[in-house]
């Protein structure tokens, strides 16, 4: 059965660089205490319909929480700990919301300078050392995967992608 909700348009993620622990002890505690942050946050937040098991199951012994913990407690709790690391004295750099933490992580040299690239009929800036980004990110980035490798890992794989209708069209058209 399809749900209103799950046409919600087109995403656009922003992703702010934060600064990183060196590799070692307390860069893998760092990250082990930024996930789970981050995720006791999703979780209290979301509706647990729409989770896998695994989730699931964590959401359901979390819930007794809701009533005495906002989620902004874990979101805020994560905030300060990303500020522990500043970025301008940091030798690396990443994104530490992300399940793939790990390819996640740059030298920030990597994002210091940048340069100007054409894209479609305008110029955007990139980062200096966009090709070790994109290498370090998704591997051979310029080859296409095999066929049943393609996929995004989003829900949206399993649905619609129009970029010429608005996504209220497609809600009106399944309403539960």
């Amino acid at each position: 059965m399809a749900h209103r909700q799950n046409y919600g348009g087109v995403w656009l993620d922003i992703m702010p660089l934060g600064g990183m622990p060196k590799p070692g002890v307390d860069r893998t505690w760092y990250l082990l205490r930024s996930w789970w942050l981050h995720k006791l946050s999703m979780l209290l937040r979301r509706d647990i319909g729409h989770m896998p098991l695994h989730y699931k199951i964590v959401a359901l012994l979390l819930y007794p929480l809701r009533g005495v913990v906002s989620p902004a407690f874990f979101w805020n709790s994560h905030m300060r700990l990303l500020k522990k690391h500043p970025f301008d004295t940091s030798l690396y750099t990443g994104y530490t919301w992300s399940f793939r933490l790990k390819r996640l992580i740059f030298p920030k040299e990597w994002n210091r300078d940048y340069v100007v690239m054409p894209f479609e009929d305008t110029t955007i800036r990139c980062p200096k050392h966009w090709h070790e980004f994109l290498t370090q990110m998704f591997g051979e980035y310029m080859r296409f995967p095999p066929e049943d490798k393609r996929n995004s890992e989003h829900e949206f794989d399993k649905g619609i992608v129009d970029l010429e209708r608005p996504y209220k069209y497609y809600q009106n058209q399944f309403k539960q």
